[in-house]
């Protein structure tokens, strides 16, 4: 993709204009980031009444704890975060990949993969968290990490 900017000083605010031969899912996501509110992106975690800003490279596993949504960094500190999981798994694309209906994972920080019992799999982060991939997650988890081929 190529970038260009033009500064004008007689522009009140940015305005960007997107040039493509097709609207393609990157193009619309483009339109997607651009047209959202910037701080709707930032994601906040609270610890000891504090608040802190949490970077995608830094959050190692998002799950949903009860009613809690709780981000585990690689340093292994634990946030609490006041977001659905659907929101954290579109503000931290394509950085988590969702492993189950309550669980979003950083595979850059997977250590290893077992499977279990019922066609489950166990991922184990380099951290020591362990969670569940479900089925219905399973194919795109293994097609993400270059495990979804047939051997001969």
């Amino acid at each position: 993709m190529k970038v260009e900017l033009k500064l004008d000083p007689a522009l009140l605010e940015p305005v960007v204009t997107i040039r493509a031969p097709r609207l393609s899912e990157e193009v619309r996501r483009l339109m997607e980031e651009l047209s959202g509110d910037v701080r709707d992106m930032t994601v906040t975690g609270e610890k000891n009444g504090r608040y802190f800003p949490l970077r995608p490279e830094d959050v190692e596993l998002i799950r949903v704890e009860g009613e809690k949504t709780m981000a585990y960094l690689q340093n292994g500190e634990r946030y609490e975060v006041r977001r659905r999981l659907y929101e954290l798994e579109k503000a931290f694309s394509p950085g988590l990949l969702r492993i189950s209906k309550g669980a979003l994972v950083n595979l850059g920080r997977v250590e290893s993969v077992e499977p279990t019992i019922g066609g489950l799999m166990r991922l184990f982060m380099k951290s020591g968290q362990s969670d569940y991939i479900s089925r219905k997650y399973l194919p795109a988890f293994k097609a993400a990490l270059g495990l979804g081929g047939k051997r001969k």
